[in-house]
């Protein structure tokens, strides 16, 4: 049963099904080098999600933060230091154009509708401290602001979706445990362990699952 009304062969069902594939594609696409087809690839699994939000009518934020993400994904899977640059101010604009989404179209009431709101908003800023106060001394100094200021991007737009509906919440979520996951990968291990492999594979999985969830939260 497709999300939005006909089949697949509507253009909203396609897309979502193209979205999907795209993100699949490039799972099995993480061993390899990087590569046009490759940045293509991952490119396309956010970038259609854009293009679903644009041709829903959904808010041109929530086609902007697609966006944002989608330039993000397109410039820091190039093996090239300024695209890299590139892609995390792409990445830290996405996250801030979904949290004044959620600012504008939200209600802030929603809040203090129900305790676990207010509950999860605690935790979040508590894990969030005491992750990047761990870090600290395993990132350097060069790194330490750019972590900052991403992880400081992802909390604003996680407790700005405390004022929208469980699913754009858990997108966000989920958006947040995916930046968790890549700044894992990056932070070097103390001995070699398997597990280091795993993590690109939870960060793209989180990431594209949240603003999959996200996008459906806003358009359905």
């Amino acid at each position: 049963m497709m999300p939005f009304p006909g089949g697949i062969e509507t253009f909203a069902n396609a897309t979502l099904v193209f979205s999907a594939l795209a993100a699949m594609g490039y799972i099995f696409s993480l061993p390899m080098q990087p590569s046009l087809r490759r940045s293509v690839v991952k490119t396309s699994a956010i970038g259609l999600l854009a293009v679903l939000a644009f041709e829903q009518d959904a808010p041109l934020l929530l086609a902007g933060a697609l966006g944002l993400s989608a330039a993000s994904d397109a410039f820091s899977s190039q093996p090239n230091a300024k695209m890299s640059v590139a892609g995390f101010v792409a990445a830290v604009g996405g996250f801030l154009a979904f949290g004044l989404l959620f600012l504008t179209y939200g209600a802030f009431g929603f809040i203090v509708s129900e305790p676990w709101r207010p509950a999860l908003a605690a935790a979040m800023i508590v894990l969030t401290s005491v992750a990047l106060i761990r870090s600290w001394g395993r990132i350097g100094r060069r790194l330490r602001l750019p972590v900052w200021a991403y992880a400081l991007a992802l909390l604003v737009m996680a407790l700005s979706a405390l004022m929208t509906t469980p699913t754009i919440i858990a997108g966000a979520l989920l958006l947040t445990g995916s930046g968790a996951a890549g700044l894992a990968a990056r932070l070097p291990a103390p001995e070699a362990s398997p597990q280091q492999a795993l993590w690109p594979y939870a960060t793209w999985v989180l990431r594209y699952a949240g603003h999959l969830a996200i996008a459906l939260g806003a358009v359905l």
